[in-house]
């Protein structure tokens, strides 16, 4: 046999081989590529395999529904309150920093004594901040000089009653007798529930919100003659709104001791929560 004869039937062989591997790739279904568990990873032109999730995933509509209707709903929920929450400031400024934090720290010790003489426990008096900072002097054409310095010290006393006219009164000579210990501000009272009754209330009022949103679902759906297949989408927004309850000016209590007592109106605590539907509907 000559030699050109023998490269012949050598290039046959070749061919034949490589058609043979390309009727093993084209039977390979697209689920087998790739997978872990197989044994065979074919590597497509390119040279990247292509990752598990991408070879099988399924298809899903973006839309549950084609056509939603979407609507609002509100609840509310009210509870007498149970405490109320003082927010006092202690501000003291001396020539050094050490002074005044000397005589703010006595004004605070004269407030504790007379929380607790109020009844007032003293996991109840928290300190909020306390703030140390120089007061400057500024001169014409002349760098600017420390004259004094300044501590302002925050907190907040925490008055509890179940009984909504007690607390009020109370909190009212938690006032008075702060004023009297040198407290020299009064920056706002919260009426307000504990963490167990707020859960309560807004249970309540996502549960009033919620028949709200489907009342007006079922009015809307029937006066355009559609039916409401399902929830396509839900979301709520809570509110627990300050109340802004009404006492008499501090300085004037400070100024005449043999006034009459400040007075506070608690009012009511409140939740309140919106929820957004869209419902599925048909045609």
């Amino acid at each position: 046999m000559t030699k050109e004869k023998i490269m012949f039937g050598a290039g046959l062989a070749s061919l034949a081989l490589v058609a043979a591997v390309i009727l093993v790739i084209s039977s390979i279904s697209p689920t087998q590529i790739g997978q872990p568990n197989d044994g065979i990873i074919i590597r497509p032109p390119g040279g990247q395999v292509p990752a598990p999730e991408q070879v099988a995933a399924p298809k899903t509509d973006s839309a549950k529904f084609d056509n939603v209707l979407s609507v609002s709903g509100t609840g509310v929920a009210k509870a007498n309150p149970d405490r109320v929450l003082v927010s006092l400031t202690i501000s003291q400024e001396s020539k050094t920093a050490q002074q005044a934090t000397e005589n703010a720290a006595g004004i605070f010790n004269k407030l504790v004594q007379a929380m607790t003489a109020e009844g007032i426990a003293r996991s109840d008096i928290q300190t909020n901040s306390i703030n140390l900072s120089p007061v400057y002097f500024y001169p014409k054409d002349q760098p600017p000089q420390i004259t004094s310095y300044r501590l302002d010290h925050s907190i907040t006393v925490t008055v509890k009653s179940q009984d909504t006219t007690q607390l009020g009164s109370r909190a009212g000579r938690v006032i008075d007798a702060a004023i009297s210990s040198g407290v020299t501000g009064i920056n706002g009272i919260t009426f307000t529930v504990g963490d167990e009754t707020i859960k309560v209330l807004r249970t309540q009022a996502l549960k009033s919100a919620i028949d709200d949103a489907k009342d007006k679902s079922t009015t809307i759906s029937g006066a355009l003659g559609v039916k409401i297949l399902g929830v396509s989408n839900i979301s709520e927004n809570v509110y627990v709104p300050t109340p802004s309850p009404v006492f008499k000016a501090v300085r004037e209590v400070a100024a005449a001791p043999a006034a009459p007592p400040t007075d506070i109106a608690p009012g009511q605590f409140q939740v309140s929560v919106n929820v957004y539907v869209s419902y599925g509907i048909s045609g």
